[in-house]
């Protein structure tokens, strides 16, 4: 069999693969990174589904743009489902408060997820699993406008 450098045969085999291993690897910026926390309310996701209190984690599974996102939600081990995320903020890291989860305390008493707040390298990144989020949020404490924040723990993703 005889390749045809001038054609650039070679090349067109390589080209394809390469470029979606690099496309690839531009994308993971923290993929699988996942964040726990107790929950001590039932919860809303960002599909409505309504969840009782319990181990809440979220996984970082894909980004697919440096402001957009996939985020894998598991209630208790139990996949809750596979939700959009979007980037608010990127910041330095300060304080003690290195990641955390946001709710809005509904009427009823449940907790609807808003938002959550992870480090990345030297860096604090801020997701919307809903809405804008415009506060500063105190870790612990439920603040004047109905919001709830928990503080959450780096675990090890399982693939």
């Amino acid at each position: 069999m005889q390749n045809n450098i001038k054609t650039g045969q070679p090349l067109k085999i390589w080209v394809f693969p390469l470029l979606l291993v690099l496309a690839t690897a531009a994308g993971s910026r923290a993929e699988a990174a996942c964040y726990i926390a107790d929950v001590p309310e039932a919860m809303v996701m960002p599909d409505d589904s309504v969840h009782q209190a319990g181990q809440l984690e979220i996984c970082l599974t894909r980004m697919f743009s440096p402001v957009a996102g996939f985020h894998r939600i598991t209630v208790d081990g139990r996949v809750a489902g596979l939700f959009r995320s979007r980037v608010l903020t990127e910041s330095p890291a300060e304080g003690d408060e290195k990641s955390y989860f946001v709710f809005a305390r509904l009427p009823d008493g449940t907790y609807e997820l808003d938002s959550f707040a992870n480090l990345d390298g030297q860096k604090r990144v801020k997701f919307a699993m809903r809405g804008e989020v415009r506060t500063r949020w105190r870790v612990g404490r439920t603040n004047q406008d109905g919001k709830v924040v928990l503080p959450a723990s780096p675990v090890a993703a399982e693939d």
